[in-house]
């Protein structure tokens, strides 16, 4: 009989140091205030088991001093969201989320003086075959966590100015502000090129300046970094020849048990004999999973449960 552990998934990233990679933060319940870092390495086994039978939870919320604050209701929350109102409400940079550059509208004061104390770069990316611009105080982390293959930043600064910025470039036909998850899934086993990404990166670049965009922190063309590249850090991701069995949460919940082929932003790919499978990992924030150090099929493989540490 296999030995399962539940554990309660409050978030899913990446983190940089001392190398960028991808993880799931897990706690015991969700109104635990200590958390476990389950590093998420390719070429180690995971198991897990997630069932319908138990609800969804809020996660609770962040304050200014970057603590995690559990849900004080322990609301159940709808499938595709991961707070209730009352800790949105209540989430440090929500304002963030919301803010297209035009008026401040502080959630706080706190976040009010974070924003505009805080350098932010506008990037380019271009993810899953799209081009997409973006706003953030850490590029790199944003890229690895939106799965982008390349990535460049053409500006910063604080306050306002860089996502009027990113709100203007938006607008044009060429970029997106955001990139749909079923894209991203349906571009996993596409080969791009470093020589395309170049090529669509820098040609995005001289379209903006060609256009005649005027911001005060946009870099001059000739200052403009060099683009990074990112597919190292997926694993074994950018060598597929084939497309994954996509995996959703369905009546039954979600059931997998394999060896990781890598993480692209928030997409697991895993292996299972000769079966190659995905599923998106941020749908399992809020939701209570069981982890095994076996296969749920056939025993003896070892297991990244084991390496599981306290945060």
């Amino acid at each position: 009989m296999l030995s399962l552990v539940l554990r309660f998934v409050l978030h899913t990233g990446w983190k940089l140091k001392p190398s960028p990679k991808p993880f799931l933060l897990l706690a015991k319940n969700n109104q635990s205030l200590k958390a476990e870092i389950l590093e998420l390495n390719s070429g180690g086994s995971l198991h897990f088991h997630l069932s319908n039978e138990r609800p969804k939870f809020c996660v609770g919320y962040n304050n200014h001093f970057g603590e995690r604050v559990p849900c004080p209701d322990s609301a159940m929350v709808r499938s595709y969201g991961f707070r209730c109102q009352r800790c949105s409400f209540h989430e440090f940079f929500l304002c963030r989320a919301i803010c297209n550059g035009d008026v401040c509208q502080p959630s706080s004061e706190a976040a009010k003086k974070h924003c505009w104390q805080t350098t932010t770069g506008v990037y380019l990316t271009s993810v899953a075959g799209i081009l997409k611009v973006g706003t953030s105080t850490n590029p790199l982390r944003r890229w690895l966590e939106q799965g982008s293959d390349a990535g460049v930043v053409i500006a910063e600064g604080v306050g306002l100015i860089p996502r009027a910025l990113e709100y203007e470039i938006g607008q044009l036909p060429a970029f997106r502000l955001a990139v749909r998850m079923n894209q991203k899934l349906k571009h996993l086993g596409v080969k791009e090129s470093r020589e395309e990404l170049l090529s669509r990166l820098e040609n995005a670049i001289d379209e903006i300046f060609s256009l005649g965009i005027n911001s005060e922190i946009l870099f001059p063309l000739d200052t403009i970094p060099p683009i990074t590249f990112l597919d190292e850090y997926y694993g074994a991701i950018p060598k597929m020849n084939t497309q994954p069995i996509i995996k959703k949460i369905g009546k039954k919940g979600l059931e997998l048990s394999g060896t990781i082929v890598g993480i692209k932003g928030m997409i697991l790919v895993i292996k299972t004999g000769q079966t190659y499978q995905a599923t998106n990992l941020s749908r399992l924030i809020g939701r209570y999973i069981e982890l095994s150090k076996e296969p749920f099929e056939k025993k003896g493989q070892r297991s990244l449960f084991e390496f599981v540490t306290d945060d």
